[in-house]
């Protein structure tokens, strides 16, 4: 899954977030935690989410591998907020601002949609977490839209700015329209997206149905680029030792895992060059991808068609 994400400062102590998950695996995805994240709890040890009604209470649990404190998005106003002291207005807290669960026009969202909260590891960690769970299908080629706020202030003023936002908070499917393409230079060798260089070739600047993404990478080890369509194409990896005992519950779920050392210093990530046809256009000219001398061209990428 693709994630792109933009940042929006609003002004007055607001942030706007702006998410599109794209699909481009070939596993359905059904599941999706999103937003998630939290903040110190010795820094905001107070937690209180929003009720239907516009109101307010303060809320408490402990988020473990099996009972998680949860509520349905519609049983909310679209906002938590967690403070320093809920009984001062003027006091610092965030609000995170989630939304209701419900389309444009009022009607609530196909697909269950809940808020999750909790004190992750109790005394094993300073962490207050939060997350949106919303259960809906993203099948091969598709992709959800994401907004949702982070409001920052006084506790008075950051309940009342929430409140105002939560009808701009959603979670919902995304078609993307139109064919836009992406001109790819190549200058000295080198393969980049910028204006300087002569035409290697187009991609598609989104992601349109029958599409991959198309990544730049760079072995710093050798200095050779590499294009694939598998961003863990110069990652190691190693197995994922299994934290849990065996008669955990959830044991099953990091049993014979492999852990991705996406992490490495060796590998340069430069570019998203766009998104290349798995199959030949039906319209248009195009070719198989070829790379230059000096450049590596990852069997991922070897039968994509890239627009000439």
């Amino acid at each position: 899954m693709l994630i792109y994400t933009a940042f929006r400062d609003l002004g007055g102590g607001v942030l706007e977030v702006d998410q599109v998950l794209y699909n481009f695996g070939e596993k359905t995805l059904d599941y999706f935690s999103a937003p998630w994240g939290g903040v110190r709890k010795s820094s905001l040890p107070h937690v209180v989410l929003s009720k239907e009604d516009g109101s307010w209470s303060a809320v408490h649990g402990n988020w473990d591998w099996v009972n998680v404190p949860e509520r349905n998005l519609l049983d909310t106003a679209g906002w938590e907020i967690w403070a320093r002291d809920i009984q001062d207005e003027a006091s610092p807290a965030l609000g995170f601002v989630f939304g209701q669960g419900r389309e444009d026009s009022g009607k609530p969202l196909q697909g269950e949609r809940r808020v999750l909260w909790g004190s992750a590891g109790e005394n094993e960690r300073d962490y207050q977490v939060t997350a949106q769970s919303a259960r809906m299908e993203l099948k091969q080629g598709a992709a959800l839209s994401l907004r949702w706020y982070l409001v920052s202030g006084a506790f008075g003023k950051v309940r009342e700015r929430s409140a105002q936002l939560a009808s701009h908070a959603r979670v919902s499917e995304l078609v993307v329209g139109g064919r836009n393409l992406q001109m790819v230079r190549l200058r000295d060798g080198r393969i980049s997206t910028g204006a300087e260089g002569d035409p290697w070739g187009k991609l598609f600047a989104y992601p349109v149905p029958g599409t991959v993404p198309v990544f730049l990478l760079e072995d710093r080890r050798t200095g050779k680029q590499v294009i694939t369509a598998d961003i863990y194409a110069l990652t190691e990896t190693e197995p994922l030792q299994n934290p849990l005992p065996e008669d955990h519950p959830e044991y099953h779920r990091y049993h014979n895992r492999v852990l991705y050392k996406q992490y490495s210093p060796h590998i340069g990530y430069r570019d998203l060059l766009g998104f290349a046809s798995i199959e030949k256009p039906q319209k248009g000219s195009s070719r198989r991808m070829k790379v230059p001398d000096g450049v590596v061209l990852d069997p991922s990428a070897q039968n994509l068609w890239i627009v000439e």
